[in-house]
């Protein structure tokens, strides 16, 4: 059902309603009614949903002696790999409800969907974790890879100077941006917004060519490169695509930011919280800046992974 997905999780969570989304969820498709009885025993403190590494996770079903619920190895595997093959299949999979117990993350609905995500060699998921004294007891490490955490970083720096062209899109704030890309007049600029994501892509350690190998037609001066090569390596998500939640590192493309049709701008997501999404950009009107994008029209992202060639 569209009402229990990631998804529908993050927008229940925006408007303050998560917790009556997790009781929802344990009493019809999760079909974990005791969970949701014991809950509501007392105040629970909610997060979520956020994205951590599945390492940090602890099972409590399992084959395994040591779980507090053990379970054959043969009903294990039936119930795993069933929710495998649905998630191979594109099932869009709620996110797991998580015990905060002493620091120790244990999952209390969700266990064979976390095994199927390990069978799949993920490294993360989402999850909604409850405590029961305070949220400031979770200490939990959002996931962002090493590769786009760099990438925020650099992207936010450089935007915050913030960096001003003159009437020709050019100055000495703008030579460490536009210096690799080939220009008719040394002291006349262009456009100068994904020339801005590359020299941060390079500062970040991401190693790419000027211009990339066809079908990619253009340098990556332009916008329409960093979607060729996104699409060519699975990392350009359009906007709307069920699942995919934009996060710090990744790479946001606009529709008709600055009045010149799709794709007309790039830049990157350095924060999202509260359902506001805000980012680094170069060029908008000749100058970076930090800027809340909450609402603006977007084409798509590009989520570059950490298997990407890096310095």
């Amino acid at each position: 059902m569209e009402k229990f997905t990631l998804k529908a999780a993050l927008e229940a969570a925006v408007r303050g309603e998560i917790e009556e989304w997790v009781h929802t969820f344990l009493e019809t498709e999760g079909n974990n009614r005791l969970l949701s009885k014991g809950l509501k025993q007392k105040q629970r403190h909610w997060l979520g949903p956020v994205e951590v590494e599945i390492s940090e996770l602890k099972r409590i079903v399992g084959p395994e002696e040591e779980m507090e619920y053990v379970e054959s190895a043969e009903d294990w595997m039936r119930r795993v790999g069933k929710i495998q093959s649905h998630l191979q299949e594109g099932w869009a999979m709620p996110p797991l409800i998580v015990q905060n117990q002493g620091g120790s993350l244990r999952v209390r609905d969700g266990n064979h969907r976390m095994g199927a995500l390990e069978n799949l060699g993920k490294r993360t998921c989402w999850v909604i974790i409850w405590d029961d004294e305070s949220i400031e007891n979770i200490k939990v490490n959002t996931f962002t890879s090493p590769l786009r955490e760099r990438l925020a970083a650099t992207a936010e720096h450089w935007a915050a100077r913030p960096l001003i062209g003159n009437e020709h899109k050019y100055g000495p704030d703008l030579e460490p941006i536009l210096r690799y890309f080939p220009r008719e007049h040394p002291d006349i600029g262009f456009d100068w917004c994904a020339a801005f994501v590359y020299h941060c892509c390079l500062e970040s350690g991401l190693e790419l060519p000027v211009r990339y190998s066809p079908p990619v037609s253009r340098n990556f001066a332009w916008v329409e490169a960093w979607m060729e090569w996104a699409e060519l390596y699975g990392f350009y998500h359009k906007f709307g695509e069920s699942e995919f939640v934009p996060a710090r590192g990744d790479l946001i493309v606009f529709d008709n930011l600055l009045g010149n049709g799709p794709n007309d701008h790039i830049g990157v997501v350095i924060r999202t919280e509260q359902g506001q999404l805000f980012t680094a950009e170069g060029n908008y009107h000749n100058r970076s800046g930090i800027f809340d994008r909450t609402d603006i029209a977007v084409n798509g992202y590009i989520r570059i992974v950490d298997a990407q060639k890096s310095r």
